[in-house]
């Protein structure tokens, strides 16, 4: 009987995600087109290139939008169970609330690693693709030419200041390079240039001023060759190039561990990289608020209503840990996992007390 009643709940929610979920992706799409139309226009690019946009952004829509859809469509589906005295006769066949909470919250397990590797799968190539349309062809913008300015940096011996750099062309100008002698501590050397070009390895400095701090000495040279490893590409992701969320996982995890080798600033990295594990984990955080909700609301209506505020404040609360994450006011774990334990909490504590009850 259980077997039976689990792929009965299973088919359900199937079917009522499948709805929801175009309803949902149609009205993404009315709202991004409407609102990106004038730029469309603006750029005179085809009907195709907008086409080939929007298909490219399809599995990001729906990584996007699955948590408030599963949210939705499991408070659905509890409603008209309790209209349809679904749950009452359970109840009434010794199937109790703990039955069904083991059934929905393994099953949600289940969604969250696949909104895990969809996103992190589809969902990263689809927002890469999309960027690059929208910067190139729509924005009339191109990666390779995005200039970083004041970029801090560490490799080796060698503390790097670049106040104008282009990552992509692999040059910069208005380098000043501390050299540190590391067995000693303290300052070694001193070098200004005005330009740089990274080649195989290394660093070509051009119209160079060495400088000798316990002497007081200053050398000109036109160029000078420094063994500098650091790949500048790496710092397209944290500066105006595609945004971190355009690498995957494993991808931010690699970065992450080549840029704190260099003494850089991660929190930004950090923080994408937990927020992607914790927003593929809101759809349990979406379950435990619908078998809570649906605890005290049987209307369906004011299930619904209910739902969509909730998701709302959701919504609000990740992102503003996000943000406060990657300013540095909160560690980039709990910043990106603040919305999903204030919520979890909030939905277990009505669970429990509910549970009590039978």
């Amino acid at each position: 009987m259980i077997k039976t009643l689990h792929k009965y709940l299973f088919r359900q929610n199937i079917y009522y995600n499948f709805i929801i979920l175009f309803s949902g992706i149609s009205i993404y799409l009315l709202i991004d087109v409407l609102d990106r139309i004038d730029d469309f226009i603006d750029a005179r690019v085809g009907f195709g290139v907008v086409l080939k946009y929007y298909i490219l952004k399809f599995p990001l829509i729906i990584s996007q939008v699955l948590p408030a859809v599963f949210l939705l469509a499991l408070l659905l589906q509890l409603a008209l169970m309790h209209r349809n005295k679904e749950i009452l006769a359970l109840e009434a066949s010794s199937i109790s609330l703990k039955e069904l909470l083991v059934f929905f919250l393994s099953y949600a397990l289940i969604w969250c690693f696949f909104q895990l590797f969809f996103a992190e799968g589809l969902g990263v190539k689809g927002l890469r693709a999309t960027n690059i349309i929208w910067k190139e062809q729509v924005r009339k913008k191109q990666i390779a030419k995005k200039r970083l300015d004041n970029l801090w940096f560490k490799d080796g011996a060698y503390f790097i200041h670049a106040r104008k750099t282009w990552p992509a062309q692999g040059k910069g100008e208005d380098v000043k390079i501390y050299e540190v002698d590391l067995n000693a501590n303290k300052l070694k050397s001193i070098i200004k240039a005005r330009t740089f070009i990274v080649q195989n390895g290394h660093w070509e400095l051009e119209d160079v001023e060495l400088i000798n701090p316990e002497t007081f000495t200053r050398e000109r040279k036109e160029q000078l060759q420094l063994a500098i490893q650091v790949d500048l590409k790496a710092f397209l992701a944290t500066g105006v190039g595609l945004p971190p969320e355009s690498l995957s996982l494993w991808e931010l995890k690699a970065l992450i561990n080549k840029l704190k080798q260099s003494g850089s600033n991660v929190e930004v990295l950090q923080t994408t990289l937990y927020s992607k594990w914790s927003y593929a984990f809101s759809i349990l955080v979406m379950t435990i608020l619908a078998l809570a909700l649906s605890t005290f609301i049987k209307n369906i209506y004011l299930l619904i209503f209910s739902g969509l505020i909730i998701t709302f404040f959701y919504y609000a609360i990740f992102i503003l840990g996000v943000s406060l994450a990657e300013k540095g006011i909160l560690p980039p774990f709990a910043g990106a996992w603040l919305g999903n334990i204030l919520f979890i909490f909030l939905g277990s504590l009505k669970i429990v007390w509910q549970s009590r009850r039978f």
